[in-house]
């Protein structure tokens, strides 16, 4: 039985540029994103994406550093998620990462939008470009015949 899962992810910000990394683990190996992943049991969004933060770049973040950005329906990579999107403005830059990607930079828009995202996080970029805060997403209908057999 497939089960649809529950992503978290966190824009930061400084002065104008974006912090990506580029992906080591299976699920969407060599993309750029930005910090985040899985929800935990009890965990509330904001406490799963400071813990998130924090795990990946050694920034603490406080609630009131976070504003949301996106709620996206996600079929891609062979899962299904719903994923939500935040945003932070941060002043700290310097980073200090936890092994799960291979490079990071801070990079201004127009260099993010040239990059190869991962899928939450490019239609996050849409999200934040239009200002509109749903997204849905699928890659193939027959790949999810495939996958849910």
């Amino acid at each position: 039985m497939n089960k649809i899962k529950v992503g978290i992810g966190v824009m930061l910000i400084n002065k104008g540029r974006i912090l990506l990394f580029r992906r080591k683990n299976k699920l969407g190996r060599n993309l750029w994103a930005w910090p985040g992943g899985h929800l935990n049991y009890g965990e509330t969004i904001h406490e799963c994406a400071k813990r998130e933060v924090r795990e990946e770049t050694g920034i603490h973040l406080e609630d009131k550093d976070l504003s949301y950005l996106c709620t996206s329906n996600i079929i891609e990579y062979g899962q299904h998620y719903i994923d939500i999107e935040l945003v932070a403005n941060i002043e700290e830059t310097k980073i200090k990462p936890n092994g799960e990607f291979s490079s990071y930079g801070w990079f201004i828009p127009k260099e993010v939008e040239k990059k190869e995202l991962f899928k939450a996080c490019e239609l996050g970029i849409i999200a934040n470009k239009t200002q509109n805060p749903v997204c849905d997403f699928r890659r193939d209908k027959d790949d999810i015949k495939k996958n849910s057999q």
